[in-house]
C-alpha cells in the first residue's frame, strides 16, 4: 500500500486521513461523524480527528482517534472497525459515554441511560 496522506482543516476542525485517500462516501461518514460529535460536545471545541487504514484487500482495518480541545477539559475517544460506518458509530458512542458524564457533573447529579435504536443517550437527573 501506498502511504497517502490527505488533511482537511477548518477553523475548529482538523482532519488527517493516512494511508488511503477518502472516498466522497467516506468524507460524509466522517463529515457527519465530526458534525453530531461538535453538536454534542462543549461549545467552542477545537476537534483534531485521524483516520488511517491498514492491511490489503479483503482484510482492511480502518482506525479513529478524535481528540476534543474545549473550555470543559479534553476528550479523547479511538476505535477501529473493517467498516467505516461501523468505526464512526463506535466513535460516536464512546464519544456520547464522555460527554454525558462531563455534563453530569456539570450538572451536578447523576446520569441515567435509556437505550433508542442502541444509541445510549443520557438524561440528567
Amino acid at each position: 500500500l501506498i502511504s497517502k496522506e490527505f488533511n482537511v482543516f477548518t477553523e475548529n476542525v482538523s482532519v488527517n486521513y493516512r494511508g488511503f485517500q477518502p472516498t466522497v462516501q467516506i468524507k460524509e461518514i466522517v463529515g457527519a461523524l465530526l458534525d453530531e460529535i461538535l453538536l454534542e460536545g462543549p461549545s467552542f471545541s477545537k476537534l483534531k480527528a485521524q483516520f488511517a487504514v491498514e492491511g490489503e484487500y479483503n482484510h482492511v482495518v480502518y482506525k479513529g482517534i478524535i481528540e476534543i480541545q474545549s473550555g470543559a477539559g479534553p476528550f479523547f475517544v479511538k476505535a477501529e472497525s473493517s467498516q467505516i460506518a461501523d468505526l464512526a458509530h463506535k466513535l460516536l458512542k464512546r464519544s456520547r459515554r464522555q460527554f454525558s458524564k462531563w455534563k453530569a457533573r456539570k450538572i451536578g447529579g447523576k446520569a441515567r441511560a435509556h437505550h433508542f435504536e442502541d444509541l445510549d443517550v443520557y438524561e440528567a437527573i
